[in-house]
């Protein structure tokens, strides 16, 4: 299959499994929506990418989500049903479509190894009579969120926490989750200090050595470095080459010239261009590995959309791949290109 095809086909399976479980959703202030999946021509979809993209898919299957993925701040949206437990206390209020909604900021902080405090102003699940603050604790379970009271930590609502229960919550992009609550109400909640996006359209322009190419029975000066072979040789005594081009051993000249020394392993450079996923980004993480098995590792932090490896072997092949970091945290990844070195 073309990398085009499957970029539509996985795109398309990831918005229908968003769309399956969004209905009720188009009147919500805060919504949660995937990141686009961007898969160009070129791309290598590699192991770790593909995993990425099918844990993605998974998480909206099954939830998705862990306890500790709750703590922070984060702006809620709660939309009560028609009926009974709807009205304009509680911060609610009556959007186009008739449906009583309240948007609020939500404080998610430790509360022990097990267990997570939520604070906010308003009821999750009813706008009919006014409530104080919620002070509730919380713990997911098999997908599901347990919310009791905040001081006694029972089911009893004990004028802190009215939305004490059990109930369905599932994350649905990355840093955006949504639950249900008491009165069959709806909350979608988005992080308010979110990392970058990815960065997208990773490539590459190949530069080869700028050295003199060994040539057979050709006068070089002193401390002239020359290529041959994928490897840099320093001219130590000025005079004529031999008809057979130098090699080496463990650094030692063996063949060719004696007035040749070994110098390193021939190298060009490997330009990288991208562009930004947002404008959020503080630096960028340029990372590469050698091997289709290998690790990426660190190779440069700039703060621009480019980078120049400099540090690469002629005739090997590279992958590169870019993450963008703020104070919040890191992005997920760029694309993922091969290179192969000049």
């Amino acid at each position: 299959m073309e990398n085009l095809n499957i970029n539509n086909y996985l795109n398309k399976l990831f918005i229908l499994f968003v769309l399956f479980f969004s209905v009720n959703a188009q009147s919500e202030e805060v919504v949660c929506l995937p990141e686009v999946i961007n898969i160009s021509e070129g791309d290598v979809i590699s192991a770790d990418v593909l995993n990425e993209i099918l844990t993605r898919i998974n998480n909206i299957q099954t939830g998705g989500i862990t306890t500790s993925d709750l703590l922070g701040k984060w702006q809620c949206t709660s939309t009560n049903r028609p009926g009974g437990a709807s009205g304009l206390n509680n911060g609610y209020t009556q959007n186009s479509l008739g449906l009583y909604t309240v948007t609020q900021e939500v404080n998610i902080t430790s509360h022990n190894d097990l267990k997570v405090r939520f604070n906010y102003p308003h009821n999750f699940g009813q706008g009919f009579q006014e409530t104080n603050t919620q002070n509730c604790l919380a713990h997911i379970v098999n997908g599901k969120i347990v919310l009791t009271n905040g001081l006694t930590d029972t089911g009893s609502y004990e004028n802190t926490c009215y939305n004490t229960g059990y109930y369905d919550i599932q994350m649905l992009a990355s840093q955006c989750f949504r639950m249900e609550n008491i009165n069959e109400s709806t909350t979608n909640c988005k992080k308010i200090n979110l990392p970058p996006l990815a960065p997208t359209a990773l490539a590459s322009i190949v530069t080869s050595s700028d050295k003199p190419t060994w040539s057979s029975s050709t006068t070089y000066t002193l401390n002239t470095v020359i290529q041959f072979g994928g490897n840099f040789y320093t001219v130590t005594s000025a005079g004529t080459t031999s008809t057979v081009g130098p090699s080496h051993t463990s650094g030692v000249v063996t063949n060719g010239s004696a007035a040749l020394t070994y110098a390193s392993a021939a190298a060009g450079t490997v330009g990288l261009t991208w562009a930004a996923g947002d404008a959020t980004e503080d630096n960028y993480d340029v990372q590469r590995k050698s091997s289709v098995t290998g690790t990426y590792t660190s190779i440069g932090v700039p703060t621009t959309e480019s980078f120049t490896d400099s540090t690469v072997i002629a005739t090997t092949t590279y992958w590169y791949r870019i993450y963008a970091k703020n104070a919040n945290g890191v992005s997920s990844g760029s694309n993922v290109i091969s290179v192969v070195a000049k």
